[in-house]
């Protein structure tokens, strides 16, 4: 069985740098982040949409890939510091601004539960929606609460 700290996950639990984080990527130009929303999932299905504006600040055409991370803020099982979620690679000329919209639903808030009879979960409580261009660059973050608990069987 493979531990929950593999790749990125094993650098956000350990204090040790990285050379190189998961997502980390060279360009010819610059890129910024910025006005990140989140909104309210919705009851029973937990459907929710991130969007976050990126521009590119340099002056070459180029290509990143906004990253987003779920971190649950209180659960009552052992999870990673942060989860990748969700990732949308954008192409940008100079001074362009794109903005991105990533749809998530239960799948991105929930985990396996065991004593639960086998199903998975989402448990009511604080996430935070984390929003950077690599594992160790996320620059943007936003709280929600999620209001009831949510189980299924199946993907």
């Amino acid at each position: 069985m493979q531990d929950l700290y593999v790749g990125y996950r094993y650098y956000d639990f350990n204090p040790s740098q990285c050379r190189f984080p998961f997502g980390h990527g060279l360009s010819y130009t610059t890129f910024e982040l910025s006005n990140l929303t989140v909104t309210r999932p919705k009851p029973y299905d937990a459907e929710f949409s991130v969007s976050v504006e990126i521009a590119n600040t340099g002056d070459l055409a180029g290509a990143e890939v906004v990253q987003v991370y779920i971190q649950d803020l209180v659960s009552s099982l052992p999870r990673p510091y942060k989860e990748l979620k969700g990732i949308r690679r954008v192409h940008l000329q100079p001074g362009e601004i794109k903005s991105v919209t990533l749809d998530l639903d239960k799948r991105a808030l929930g985990f396996w539960d065991e004593a639960d009879g086998g199903s998975w979960r989402a448990e009511e409580g604080d996430f935070a929606v984390l929003v950077g261009t690599s594992s160790a660059n996320v620059p943007l973050q936003k709280v929600f609460a999620l209001d009831s608990v949510i189980s299924w069987r199946g993907l």
